[in-house]
């Protein structure tokens, strides 16, 4: 399988401090790097579930080690892998 170099930007929702949804905008932010047994995925779709509006409200903490980017539910084509992985 072939993959596509990478982009080094990607716009990503963020949040400007926590509270309501008008603090939420479409920013730039970096291409994370996977790590061993994960990959990169060019989102095509994503959603924003319970944890996520949580986390906007400062309620609910991500994973420590994870990313701070909201949605994290997504469907895409993998970019770049990182290791051994499988679906």
């Amino acid at each position: 399988m072939a993959f596509r170099s990478v982009q080094r930007l990607m716009r990503a929702v963020q949040l400007r401090e926590f509270g309501a949804a008008s603090l939420l905008y479409v920013g730039s932010a970096d291409v994370p790097v996977p790590k061993a047994g994960e990959v990169l995925l060019r989102v095509k779709a994503t959603a924003v579930n319970r944890a996520d509006c949580m986390q906007r409200q400062g309620k609910y903490p991500p994973p420590k080690g994870e990313s701070e980017i909201l949605g994290l539910e997504a469907a895409g084509v993998v970019e770049q892998p990182a290791g051994a992985w499988k679906m």
